[in-house]
């Protein structure tokens, strides 16, 4: 059993459902773990400004399988999951050996004034 096939195995059973829209374009649901990272101290990429001080986006890594690319989506592209949407701020594959493992991102939660 390869590499990718093991982590393909774990991320399916350790993994939520997910769908990737871009445009008119939607993916067949799809597992990929989501994790928040609020609690570390250089997670805090950005801030936004509100009528009452600052607040902080909520950030989340995004671990998907090799069988679904993020790379080639746009920057438009959302990540649906639970009912939330989800913008890729950054995106990225994990090769070893020539072959890709899994893609790995970087996720921010969209509020509802974000989808302006």
């Amino acid at each position: 059993m390869n590499t990718q096939h093991i982590l393909q195995k774990e991320i399916e059973n350790l993994g939520a459902t997910v769908i990737i829209t871009d445009g008119e374009w939607s993916s067949v649901p799809f597992k990929a773990i989501l994790r928040p990272l609020w609690r570390k101290k250089s997670s805090n990429f950005e801030k936004k400004l509100t009528e009452l001080g600052g607040s902080l986006m909520e950030y989340y890594q995004y671990i998907g399988s090799a069988n679904h690319s993020i790379t080639d989506l746009t920057e438009d592209a959302l990540l649906i999951f639970d009912g939330e949407s989800y913008e890729f701020k950054h995106r990225d594959k994990v090769i070893a050996n020539n072959q890709v493992l899994f893609y790995t991102g970087i996720l921010r939660k969209l509020k509802g004034d974000d989808n302006d």
